[in-house]
């Protein structure tokens, strides 16, 4: 009968020898994007990474024909889903936001940028600005049917977004902020920030974002849709 050491030879499993170094596998950091922006904070590239890596939803499907019966009954040039936006791109769209913010004599101390996307974007809106401080807070999933980035749209389906993390941040006690938001649907992430804010002492506070469909902040408010940017598809 074969030995337990001689069946692990056979299949070259064999016991390793004393004094042979053992493999060393190591773990690398994926590669930041080549097209990263300067201004872009580099502590958010790994949610960058993920939120651009991760699967598409299951309803991605459903929101395609559903998007493709919108074109039918208005021009698809509104929702825009169709269109792949650069950084070079959104820095413009939002340039032009920033000219109509000073216009409105409001000047923010702080920025604060709703993860993920609005956090994305915040140091550029924050440098359009010139505001030197810049936080950012998270808030439950704002797409209350996952993964679809039309349905909560055309249903108006209700939830209850709550924040649900931010990073240790300044008394924003009697501080002018401004909260960014990358594109908002029904609005419910917005206003779970907004009360947030308030909470903790703002003196003023307005929102932003790039685009909307459906609900409205004070600056910005595009019709239509981002599906195709620099941190993948959204939803």
């Amino acid at each position: 009968m074969s030995t337990i050491p001689q069946i692990l030879s056979r299949v070259g499993l064999r016991r390793q020898s004393a004094g042979v170094p053992r493999p060393h596998f190591e773990l690398r950091a994926r590669p930041e994007p080549a097209d990263l922006p300067e201004w872009f904070d580099k502590t958010l590239v790994p949610e960058l990474l993920r939120k651009r890596d991760r699967r598409p939803g299951r309803l991605r499907v459903l929101d395609t024909c559903l998007f493709s019966l919108l074109d039918l009954v208005s021009s698809s040039s509104y929702w825009q889903y169709r269109k792949p936006y650069s950084w070079k791109e959104i820095e413009s769209l939002i340039r032009e936001d920033c000219d109509g913010i000073r216009s409105s004599g409001f000047q923010p101390e702080t920025i604060v940028g709703i993860k993920s996307g609005g956090a994305f974007i915040a140091r550029f809106v924050a440098r359009c600005l010139a505001v030197e401080s810049v936080h950012y807070v998270r808030v439950s999933h704002y797409a209350p049917i996952l993964g679809s980035a039309v349905l909560p749209v055309l249903l108006r389906c209700r939830s209850t977004p709550t924040l649900v993390g931010h990073e240790p941040i300044p008394d924003l006690q009697g501080q002018a902020v401004l909260l960014v938001d990358d594109q908002i649907r029904t609005g419910r992430s917005m206003e779970a920030a907004l009360e947030w804010v308030r909470q903790q002492g703002a003196r003023e506070v307005r929102t932003y974002c790039v685009f909307c469909q459906g609900a409205r902040t004070d600056f910005g408010n595009r019709d239509g849709i981002m599906m195709h940017v620099p941190w993948g598809t959204d939803p």
